[in-house]
């Protein structure tokens, strides 16, 4: 019988390409890491691993054994699920990330009444902004919190659940000393702040400012909230923000709601892990925190 941590440990690195990487996801060692895959090649009885300049690569047998193996994580995952739905059982742990907003807004106000109703519950939380939704399919989180503007084409999410937690504006941040109102067109001479378009919320802006007609120009790249708004109130350029964001807006800063587009916050998990009953329960704090922000 094939040992699952072993398995697992060819998941990783069939994933992110490295010992080093594999070994920072399992909070291991790469030298750990490389006698799991030593050991495993030994099981099967085929080399699993090939070299490839200074690194490794996965021989067809050992990519067509991660591929199989998918099966035998979520078949396991839907056991764990269905003997704590039949036991009724709140127990953790349950790995909730987050995007930098609603990691800020959502997740500490439901982390903070879970804490009080069901203190022994283990949760833990981490902020990401781009990897949450690999983590969340490699199984390391349980429920990722996720965005969508209705600017942009849907994301697909096949395959997972998703619940949304809230729908919300989106507003143009300018310097009070630089207000023209509302109208995108009216900053198409001014400089603009905005996340590097590798981000999803980087590539709106450019969308939204062509379906007023021009090409912004982009002069700060910066995906921290603070720092964008620090830059809008030295009268340095305009940005856009989701209404999630607009929580500590500094003096000099003008707010401006932007009709006809939103974003949606979803909580996406995995369904063989939705059903799980402390799943549920996160899932449900963080909804009501969601409609209560």
């Amino acid at each position: 019988m094939l040992d699952l941590h072993r398995l697992r440990s060819l998941r990783e690195l069939s994933l992110r390409g490295t010992m080093t990487a594999a070994a920072a996801a399992l909070n291991y060692t790469p030298s750990a890491i490389s006698q799991q895959l030593a050991a495993l090649e030994e099981e099967v009885g085929t080399p699993l691993l090939e070299p490839r300049g200074r690194r490794v690569a996965l021989t067809p047998a050992g990519r067509v054994l991660v591929e199989e193996s998918e099966a035998l994580f979520a078949a396991l995952d839907r056991a764990t699920t269905a003997v704590a739905t039949a036991a009724g059982q709140i127990v953790g742990p349950v790995h909730v990330g987050a995007f930098q907003s609603a990691g800020a807004r959502i997740v500490p106000p439901a982390l903070a009444c879970l804490n009080e109703e069901h203190p022994d519950l283990e949760v833990h939380f981490v902020q990401w902004e781009e990897q949450g939704l690999r983590e969340l399919r490699l199984g390391h989180l349980d429920i990722w919190l996720d965005q969508e503007y209705e600017a942009l084409p849907m994301r697909r999410y096949e395959g997972l659940d998703a619940r949304v937690l809230l729908v919300e504006p989106l507003y143009l941040a300018v310097p009070s000393g630089a207000d023209a109102g509302p109208d995108l067109a009216a900053y198409r001479d001014t400089r603009w702040i905005a996340e590097p378009q590798t981000s999803e919320f980087g590539r709106l802006i450019p969308v939204l400012t062509g379906r007023a007609g021009f090409e912004p120009d982009v002069r700060f790249h910066t995906d921290d909230i603070e720092v964008t708004l620090q830059l809008v109130a030295a009268g340095l350029g305009v940005s856009i923000l989701p209404r999630l964001a607009t929580y500590r807006v500094p003096g000099g800063v003008e707010l401006h709601q932007i009709e006809g587009t939103a974003r949606r916050v979803k909580a996406l998990t995995q369904p063989e892990v939705t059903e799980r009953p402390a799943v549920q329960l996160v899932l449900d704090h963080l909804e009501r925190a969601g409609s209560a922000t």
